[in-house]
């Protein structure tokens, strides 16, 4: 804020909170206030964290529309289309005017798609297909990228893209889980620069990755999304010395961890030089020739058959 940037933390719902009416019943909420509606409104009274929350307009489009795909836990091109609605209309009542675009469940239609990331996991994308709604929200024509990075310090995967076509000059940066790639391009048509950062898990906790990515890029709006199954990623690690052996192997080679860091604060990463092994040289055994007593194979005797070698005469 006191950069002048103006930013939104956008609570995406688990599929499981929109769609909770296919569910078998024993899966089904049994109470009315989930955890999320806890956090919710737990920051709403005690905290000025600019909150969008995209549960309701979720729920309300689902009645028409499938809102995530059947076999994947992000939502289709038809929730995409509402979730970008709900955060442009979200940014046009505060510091910015855009002409938002709003999409009916009749601009959509049903298309074969493979089986999703709930598919992938059990190895079966090409047996688990369905239709969905489907709709290019933005032309691709004319989104060039400037950036393509992959498996860095603070994120899987770091983009950034130019549309000279779009509404405005502004800069955004978009940062957040998994839902980041489900809506970047259909945000291109507000901002001329965009910069998408799709974080490593253990990295949603942190404030180092933001102070980076924006002295990096500079950005006039920046739009954090999270779903509601990560909110707990927001909780301070445990002690950083225990959480680092969960870390995969090729992060563990960006940094180490400081043994003397507080209990329950973020991990202070630190870059290391890559640990020099020595090649093991392995002697060869010495063998004692008169140890080992060769061993005899007797040819069997083959007794003679004579009605069968009458046979092969003739």
């Amino acid at each position: 804020a006191d950069q002048g940037i103006d930013y939104v933390f956008v609570m995406v719902p688990n599929k499981s909170l929109v769609h909770d009416d296919r569910l078998p019943e024993r899966f089904r909420p049994v109470a009315g206030e989930t955890r999320a509606d806890q956090w919710f409104g737990y920051m709403q009274d005690n905290t000025e964290v600019p909150i969008l929350n995209l549960t309701t307009a979720l729920k309300r489009a689902s009645a028409k529309l499938p809102a995530y795909s059947a076999t994947d836990t992000h939502f289709n091109p038809y929730g995409a289309a509402i979730c970008q609605e709900e955060i442009m209309s979200y940014l046009s009542g505060r510091h910015h005017v855009f002409d938002v675009k709003r999409y009916q469940p009749s601009d959509f239609e049903l298309k074969e798609k493979i089986g999703g990331d709930l598919a992938r996991m059990m190895n079966l994308r090409e047996y688990f297909s369905g239709l969905e709604p489907a709709r290019e929200l933005l032309s691709r024509e004319g989104i060039m990228r400037h950036v393509y990075r992959t498996n860095t310090l603070y994120a899987r995967r770091e983009r950034v893209f130019e549309r000279p076509a779009a509404q405005t000059e502004i800069r955004c940066l978009l940062i957040g889980d998994s839902f980041v790639n489900s809506i970047n391009v259909s945000l291109m048509e507000y901002f001329r620069h965009n910069m998408v950062v799709r974080l490593h898990n253990h990295q949603q906790r942190h404030l180092d990755p933001f102070v980076h990515y924006i002295n990096e890029f500079k950005p006039d709006v920046v739009i954090e999304m999270m779903v509601t199954r990560s909110l707990k990623a927001l909780v301070p690690e445990e002690p950083p010395d225990i959480n680092f052996h969960a870390y995969p192997r090729w992060l563990k080679r960006h940094f180490s961890v400081t043994p003397d860091d507080p209990v329950r604060a973020p991990a202070k990463l630190h870059e290391v030089n890559p640990r020099v092994v020595e090649p093991k040289v392995v002697k060869p055994q010495a063998v004692n020739p008169q140890a080992v007593e060769p061993q005899v194979v007797k040819p069997q005797e083959v007794k003679q058959q004579p009605g069968l070698l009458r046979a092969l005469g003739e």
